[in-house]
């Protein structure tokens, strides 16, 4: 019964444990998650949002990212150099005339978050004040609380956490050439059988010989729910099984010989039955270059961090 299972979704994750008031939330890091992957000497967007303070303008010579672990050129098309563990700590600003100066942006979790409000809570409760009681009335003594204040959140900037990623080996990469659905439809009658070819190319300096596809429809999440709540009869219950197990929208005769040279081209042929109630379709194409060879990442040894028996698969739409 594990292939009536139903699938998770990516929505499920907005619904499950949602602490914050928002859907989406860049800075916030969940700690379960694990580390974003990148791929070598392929180009990473970053976008840094610099506000000037002040009320004339502000002339900035450079602008680079501020990184630690493996080598990463950090220009206006940031490459990461090397396999390994890689670290934003934040940018480097440098304005005409002065030094370059590291301004570090760590993430925010939920102590951060907590610090920052009280920090900003306890800077408007002084700022409103212009009476104070015993000895702290002296100048002195706020200019060491304040200097206190500072000594503590410079003690607390030691657990601070910022992005890592890891640097998995340069990636294979695989586009769609053609396909001969026409104006991306295809119209069947119920119990009609039809094919659908769609040819594959490789552009990248690696080869692919690992190739798997996955089918999604419109029919299949209704009947998953319809087999959950149970209230189907005895004969609709098989026969909704059955449709699902044995007479897909989509099928493929799985060829796992199937490899794809650099620069060549690949035609792969995909079975279609008509049903009622079938609106669209989703094609998904895994591809990966499981056999590699170590001299193909130009490096003759990947750091244990990373591990050399992982193996890194992605994902093609159609």
């Amino acid at each position: 019964m594990s292939a009536l299972k139903p699938r998770s979704s990516d929505s499920n994750a907005i619904l499950k444990g949602g602490t914050d008031p928002f859907l989406y939330n860049p800075r916030r890091i969940n700690a379960t998650q694990g580390k974003p992957s990148i791929v070598r000497n392929e180009a990473l967007e970053f976008i840094v949002i610099v506000q000037n303070p002040y009320v004339f303008d502000l002339e900035l010579q450079s602008l680079s990212l501020s990184t630690s672990g493996v080598p990463f050129e950090s220009n206006p098309t940031s490459l990461a150099l090397a396999i390994g563990s890689l670290v934003i700590r934040g940018c480097v600003v440098q304005a005409p005339g002065g030094v370059p100066r590291e301004f570090v942006i760590p993430l925010a979790t939920e102590e951060e978050e907590e610090r920052l409000t009280h920090k900003r809570s306890a800077a408007l409760c002084e700022a409103g004040r212009f009476k104070y009681s015993g000895l702290d009335n002296f100048p002195w003594e706020r200019k060491n609380k304040s200097r206190n204040s500072g000594l503590g959140s410079s003690r607390s900037s030691k657990t601070m956490l910022f992005l890592e990623c890891k640097v998995i080996p340069k990636q294979p990469l695989l586009r769609i050439r053609r396909t001969t659905v026409t104006h991306g439809a295809l119209m069947l009658y119920d119990g009609e059988m039809s094919s659908i070819r769609i040819r594959f190319e490789n552009i990248s300096p690696l080869p692919i010989d690992f190739v798997r596809l996955t089918f999604d429809d419109s029919t299949i999440t209704p009947a998953q729910q319809a087999l959950a709540e149970g209230e189907l009869s005895v004969f609709e219950t098989y026969e909704t099984e059955y449709a699902l197990i044995h007479r897909p929208v989509f099928s493929w005769i799985k060829n796992d010989s199937v490899a794809i040279a650099p620069g060549r081209k690949v035609t792969l042929t995909i079975n279609c039955f008509g049903k009622v109630g079938c609106t669209e379709g989703t094609i998904h194409a895994s591809y990966s270059y499981i056999h590699r060879n170590p001299d193909d990442d130009g490096s003759a040894k990947i750091p244990s961090s990373v591990g050399s028996e992982a193996k890194h698969v992605e994902r093609l739409l159609d």
